[in-house]
């Protein structure tokens, strides 16, 4: 399985990489929303992680409404910094995978619930 991860934060993406990669998972990470776009568009993944608030035009919740309006088959999860977001969250539509800071248990939890 093929999981996109897109946040503005260098240290998640690579604690999300290095705990998704060996656990037979394929991953590529994005800074910005307009990176989640244009590399999804090139490897057409079937789960995103991303974050809420990333710098630039567009937000996590806005490229994963593109992304899932091109392929509603694409599973998207959200994670945010903001617990204020939580709603924000909620109302996109979204699951939200966990606040951050997240503990590898989490991060476990949720890896364990995808399909390999």
């Amino acid at each position: 399985m093929t999981i996109l991860v897109a946040d503005d934060n260098p240290a998640i993406l690579r604690l999300l990489e290095r705990f998704l990669r060996p656990r037979g998972f394929r991953v590529f990470v994005a800074k910005t929303g307009e990176e989640l776009l244009t590399l999804w568009k090139e490897i057409h993944c079937e789960v995103v992680l991303s974050d809420i608030q990333m710098p630039r035009v567009l937000n996590g919740i806005q490229a994963c409404r593109v992304i899932q309006s091109e392929d509603p088959r694409v599973r998207v999860f959200l994670m945010t910094g903001s617990p204020e977001l939580r709603e924000t969250a909620k109302a996109s539509g979204f699951p939200l995978a966990f606040l951050k800071p997240f503990t590898l248990d989490q991060l476990r939890k949720w890896a364990e619930s995808l399909p390999k």
